[in-house]
């Protein structure tokens, strides 16, 4: 009997909801139609500054019924104040306030535009032409009215030269006429396009404006430019200053970053395949703008030998390089991949000191691990290097690091550099694309620029050139065949990348070397044994021989394959040769 009763209460119950169900009067209906607004309505008409306008929105939806209103009102001088605070009492008005501020503008304030949506996101839109709101309109009485914004008289930044890690003060000198000075901040662009703001700023004793700037660490060196200033006062007046106003234009401070570490570098042998032993020579990596003055007199030195060198094999002809740069990267440390790798800063360590102490190159530059960030890398080759470099200087770019390769659309393959900073989950935002190397080649009037990548990937920036380089080779043993080679040298300019090996082979280091065998080999053949024609020059299609012809070879002792591989980066014209001077 209990059970019956469980029964037949449980079919009432079932058959009520189903009853409510069939009966919902909503049920498959789409409300696609905006609320309707019938009446505006604002009490008090007459008020003063710091008093308060209620608003009324008498308004209806046919379904889903009113989600949100709001109300736009205009002063006399054209500045805007809007209500979003809205919302619906108990009779189904829809109820608002809005205060009058201080230094507000007297006389006749309009409704200029109202927004009114549904639960169903459907929206009407009044503006000041449409007939409800031409009649909503109140008076304010004020007998102070700031309707200016404030002065900016001067900026001024110190110091004008500062590091990573230091302080930029600012300092703005501005007046307000009446309601004084609310809020300020500035923005400051780095070279490399990079904004950065200060937003704390505030009003000291003196009615200055003061604030600072915290250059971040590994932020861009050169010059940091004020580009926008916007002030405001407790009237809400604003004014914006950009870049292109006066009072901007000499408001910059020049950030230097520098870094200094003493280390000992191997010396390489003469032969590749034998044990490298530390001989103590100091070595300096530092990231610098300026020439270092010490090095100067080696520097002049070695382009002497250079030019007799250079009388020896032909008259005539002068030396073709004015100035030598160079900036090399190593990278280690992976923050988001994995292997990080052991040998990459030693041997940019190691071309470090080949090119300051054996190459005389003039300019150095060296980024390892978290120093080496896109951002800087490109402030580098697309500003700092095409404001530096002359048609007679040469760049030399390079690379030890992870690579890879991504494929494209018709089976295309890119390569890309990889830095401390790179994710997988965010790829492109800090890689090296041969893209980027492509465009950095093509937009530097340097007459030599060379690319070496300490790294295996497919996809290279250029046209590959195959094994037979024997073109590459002109005969030089008539004084004709070496007027020709000379001009080469001497007239043409050249764009060349090498490349450890491709996407299928490792580039790999070993104790043998204390680094990696691509970077070992490329010093040891700079040391003499690429030197093809014994004429104390190397040109880079002689390195690469040497390295095309020995790289495998002690590859393969290690059960590895590298394969070398040099790509032509220039158009027609770029039929010249990157070369060093052998300093023995």
């Amino acid at each position: 009997m209990r059970s019956s009763n469980c029964i037949n209460k449980l079919a009432v119950i079932i058959f009520i909801f189903v009853g409510i169900i069939v009966n919902d009067p909503t049920k498959g209906q789409t409300d696609k139609t905006p609320p309707t607004v019938q009446r505006i309505k604002l009490f008090p008409r007459i008020v003063r500054v710091g008093e308060r306008v209620n608003i009324e929105v008498m308004a209806e939806d046919d379904l889903s019924g009113i989600k949100d209103c709001y109300i736009t009102f205009t002063d006399p001088v054209g500045k805007d104040y809007s209500d979003y605070g809205m919302s619906l009492n108990k009779e189904g008005i829809i109820i608002g306030t809005l205060t009058i501020p201080q230094f507000a503008a007297g006389g006749t304030w309009h409704a200029t535009r109202l927004r009114i949506k549904d639960k169903a996101d459907n929206a009407r839109t009044l503006d000041n032409t449409d007939t409800l709101l031409k009649g909503v309109y109140f008076e304010v009485i004020s007998n102070q009215t700031d309707s200016e914004p404030p002065l900016v008289r001067g900026v001024r930044l110190h110091p004008e030269r500062v590091r990573v890690g230091e302080r930029v003060n600012i300092e703005v000198m501005a007046e307000d006429d009446l309601s004084g000075i609310k809020d300020c901040y500035i923005t400051f662009t780095d070279p490399v396009g990079k904004d950065y703001s200060d937003y704390g700023m505030s009003l000291n004793k003196e009615g200055i404006i003061i604030g600072t700037l915290t250059i971040p660490q590994f932020a861009a060196g050169g010059t940091w430019r004020a580009t926008r200033l916007r002030i405001k006062d407790k009237a809400d007046n604003a004014m914006t200053l950009h870049e292109n106003d006066p009072l901007l234009k000499e408001a910059y401070c020049e950030v230097i970053y520098e870094i200094a570490t003493t280390t000992t570098i191997p010396k390489i042998s003469k032969s590749i395949n034998t044990a490298i032993v530390a001989s103590g020579v100091e070595e300096k990596s530092y990231y610098h703008y300026e020439k270092k003055k010490e090095k100067q007199g080696f520097s002049d030195q070695l382009r002497s030998l250079g030019s007799k060198i250079w009388a020896n094999l032909i008259k005539g002809k002068e030396f073709p390089y004015e100035k030598s740069y160079a900036l090399v990267i190593g990278v280690n440390e992976y923050q988001y991949i994995t292997p990080s790798l052991q040998f990459s800063v030693v041997d940019a360590k190691k071309i470090v000191n080949y090119l300051e102490n054996q190459a005389g190159f003039d300019e150095i530059i060296m980024l390892s691990d978290r120093q080496a960030i896109k951002a800087k890398i490109q402030e580098m080759m697309e500003h700092y290097y095409p404001q530096k470099l002359t048609p007679k200087d040469r760049l030399l770019f390079y690379y030890s690091g992870h690579a890879t390769t991504r494929k494209l659309r018709h089976d295309k393959e890119q390569g890309y550099l990889l830095l401390s900073g790179t994710q997988t989950n965010n790829f492109y935002h800090e890689v090296i694309s041969m893209d980027d190397i492509r465009k950095w080649s093509d937009a530097l009037v340097a007459k030599d620029v060379l690319f070496v990548l300490d790294c295996c990937f497919s996809g290279l920036a250029g046209v590959e050139e195959r094994e037979d380089i024997s073109n590459k080779f002109p005969p030089i043993n008539t004084q004709a065949g070496l007027e020709v080679f000379i001009q080469s040298l001497s007239s043409a300019s050249s764009r060349y990348l090498l490349a450890a090996g491709t996407e299928s082979e490792k580039s790999f280091g070993s104790a043998e070397w204390n680094g990696g065998l691509f970077t070992a080999a490329i010093l040891t053949g700079l040391n003499g044994e690429a030197d093809w024609w014994n004429d104390k020059i190397i040109t880079v299609h002689e390195l690469y021989a040497f390295l095309r012809k020995n790289v495998p070879i002690h590859a393969k002792k290690f059960g590895r394959n590298l394969t070398p591989k040099i790509s032509n980066l220039g158009d027609l014209n770029d039929n010249g040769e990157f070369f060093f001077i052998l300093n023995k």
